[in-house]
């Protein structure tokens, strides 16, 4: 598949997708977190970042790629695309 797929079948989609909704520690792989709601991060695992999310609110419709391993929230919705 070509890079360019591979991006198009993520923002879409269709390589399949996480819903957290709760505040259990989820682990997998994942490349897209999209807030359904305003999310409060309690944990957030990515090999491409520097630094610590705990504490940090991601606004609704707001998105972070990357190469995302786990993820907890204090509060809020959010979509996990693989």
């Amino acid at each position: 598949m070509s890079r360019a797929n591979e991006l198009l079948t993520t923002s879409i989609g269709l390589g399949g997708s996480q819903l957290v909704k709760d505040t259990a520690r989820y682990l997998g792989k994942w490349k897209i977190f999209t807030a359904l709601t305003d999310c409060v991060i309690d944990e957030y695992t990515d090999s491409f970042m520097t630094g610590d999310l705990s504490g940090v609110t991601i606004k609704q419709g707001d998105s972070i790629g990357g190469n995302i391993t786990v993820v907890k929230l204090t509060s809020g919705t959010a979509l996990l695309y693989e």
